[in-house]
């Protein structure tokens, strides 16, 4: 295996279907040709990124977190590691995606006065709204996601002043 870390890191790049094997050093395509096992890892990592990328696009964020984690181990078996930048943006892109959903489901809840849904979906936006605050104190985010972040960490303080307030009409 090559030994510097940035082919390493192509590689990984490469078995998650984030760098095209054209782009990848002769090195780097000689070895993939001289160990099989990379090509069988890849389709099985390339499956689960398909669900993670979907769970990311639908704003599912606890249900990528499973396939995420089979990626995890499966590349840590085999010496390997997801790169922290390409799980910051999966997971950016999950809730950039499922925040604007849990907050539909809350307003909808607060609307039909459904307790049970309003405690369900307040949870989930709340988790949501401080994983991305998380990920923004890490400077991870462009001009316009902080823009997005900023909406929600607004709208997330008028609810939570809105549904801590005993006399309020949805408690």
């Amino acid at each position: 295996m090559p030994d510097k870390e940035k082919q390493k890191e192509k590689l990984i790049y490469y078995i998650c279907g984030k760098l095209p094997k054209k782009k990848l050093d002769r090195e780097i395509k000689d070895f993939i040709l001289e160990t099989p096992e990379i090509e069988a890892l890849r389709a099985k990592i390339l499956e689960n990124m398909e669900y993670i990328e979907a769970y990311a696009a639908t704003g599912q964020v606890k249900l990528l977190e499973n396939p995420l984690s089979d990626v995890e181990r499966l590349l840590s078996n085999n010496g390997l590691y997801f790169p922290e930048f390409l799980k910051v943006e999966l997971l950016k892109v999950g809730l950039l995606n499922g925040i604007p959903r849990e907050y539909q489901q809350l307003t909808e809840a607060m609307e039909k006065r459904d307790a049970l849904a309003l405690t369900k979906h307040w949870k989930i936006f709340q988790d949501y709204i401080e994983q991305l605050a998380l990920i923004f104190q890490k400077g991870n985010l462009n001009e316009g996601e902080d823009m997005v972040l900023s909406r929600w960490i607004d709208e997330y303080n008028r609810l939570k002043e809105v549904l801590s307030d005993p006399f309020h009409i949805y408690r």
